[in-house]
């Protein structure tokens, strides 16, 4: 008895589902776009497209021809599809490409709070590297309410 590797069977039994299954209308269309969407132009005649489909084999379950209506709204769905993952791919790159805010520099944006504890400002004139004395000053000023 031959055993089988379980990678051999998961692609054989893939295989087997796709030749069984066969290409949606929807994958065929997205799979071939640039080429399609080339040849159509701007305004498609949706009976040519059928045709040229049915002509290289690409037909409904039941072997016939897609109708105009399902080829159409199908193109319109894959479009809309593509056009959209363009977009989230651009706002993706969009948010990865906003730069970060610096440390250093928002240090460097803040003068006004730099100025304000400075030692030369008029409030602040004792030595604020002496905590205990700062300590001592706003305990007495509590004290005394």
């Amino acid at each position: 008895m031959t055993k089988i590797s379980k990678a051999d069977m998961r692609r054989a039994m893939e295989n087997s589902r796709q030749k069984l299954k066969g290409h949606t209308l929807s994958e065929i269309l997205d799979r071939n776009f640039a080429v399609i969407e080339d040849i159509i132009g701007q305004r498609a005649d949706w009976a040519i497209v059928s045709d040229a489909l049915a002509a290289l084999g690409i037909t409904d379950s039941d072997g016939n021809a897609y109708a105009e209506t399902t080829i159409r709204q199908n193109w319109y769905r894959v479009r809309q599809r593509r056009q959209n993952a363009i977009k989230r791919n651009a706002d993706t790159l969009k948010a990865n490409k906003t730069p970060r805010p610096d440390p250093q520099a928002q240090q460097e944006s803040r003068p006004a709070e730099q100025k304000i504890f400075s030692k030369d400002h008029p409030q602040h004139s004792e030595d604020l590297s002496k905590p205990k004395s700062l300590f001592n000053q706003r305990k007495s000023i509590l004290n005394n309410r």
